[in-house]
């Protein structure tokens, strides 16, 4: 695999967890991209609902991969499946593991 394959697979990321997404996407509008990633771990409803009205204002066409949270509906992934192509969306699993002695 040569550089240019590698970068086309990398993909800038906007994130509500450790960063200002604000920010973020003023880069992106900026830099002109037409893909991301993004992650919505901390982000409720009402903080996506902004996020994805900015998302808007962008060249973003495409959003191959979402970190979605649990509180997300079947509509909203519809909605980034239909606006912006998403293949595929990670989550955080949360487990207990009980031990019976």
């Amino acid at each position: 695999m040569n550089e240019v394959q590698i970068a086309q697979m990398i993909y800038p990321s906007v994130v509500t967890c450790i960063g200002d997404w604000k920010k973020m996407l003023e880069e992106v509008k900026k830099f002109r991209l037409t893909e991301i990633s993004l992650f919505l771990t901390t982000a409720g409803v009402n903080e996506r609902k902004k996020i994805y009205a900015e998302l808007a204002k962008t060249s973003v066409k495409k959003i191959p991969h979402v970190h979605a949270r649990n509180d997300m509906k079947e509509e909203e992934l519809d909605y980034l499946v239909k606006m912006y192509k998403t293949e595929a969306f990670t989550i955080h699993f949360q487990f207990h593991i009980t031990i019976n002695f």
